[in-house]
């Protein structure tokens, strides 16, 4: 496992402690290794906290030095429709209290994490059109499997997610 984000590192072996030696602190548009896996995979929306078209490819031509298949998902473009609106939420955990908010800016979605205390936090995704991350695999020779909300094959008109499986060769 790779991820720029120390605490979130830190979290996998209280669940898995046998991945413990596995986790790398790194930035996945840049993680340089010489061992090919069998399947690379990045879901979680990850794809969506890249920013630009360069760096997309960047993060395309990473994971595709890395194996032959590669799965990968990002927000679905409908995503920007419904959260048009606004999101909010309040709530309260045992250790603190909240305000959550999901705005739309453009091809970005921000969220904004109110912590009640004083402090808080914003992070930009880009919901950028799906159809840039295949027409990517496919320029370094992977074909592909494309889903809507892991179940629908293509990319349907609403949805949540979009899935890409490639496969080179």
């Amino acid at each position: 496992g790779v991820d720029i984000d120390v605490e979130m590192l830190e979290q996998i072996p209280v669940k898995y402690p046998n991945l413990k030696a596995e986790l790398i602190e790194g930035d996945f548009l840049n993680f340089n290794n010489s061992k090919r896996y069998d399947t690379a995979v990045c879901i979680g929306d990850s794809t969506n906290y890249i920013l630009t078209k360069e760096d997309l490819e960047q993060f395309v031509k990473t994971m595709t030095s890395l194996s032959d298949c590669v799965i990968v998902d990002c927000h679905h473009p409908s995503r920007l429709k419904e959260f048009a609106n606004d999101y909010y939420e309040e709530g309260s955990l045992d250790s603190f209290d909240y305000a959550y908010q999901i705005e739309v800016n453009e091809e970005h979605l921000v969220h904004v994490i109110n912590f009640l205390d004083g402090t808080f936090d914003a992070i930009y995704q880009w919901v950028f059109d799906p159809q840039l991350l295949i027409d990517l695999f496919k320029k370094y020779g992977y074909w592909l499997e494309v889903y809507t909300d892991h179940k629908l094959k293509g990319i349907q008109k609403e949805g949540e997610k979009v899935v890409i499986v490639a496969h080179k060769g």
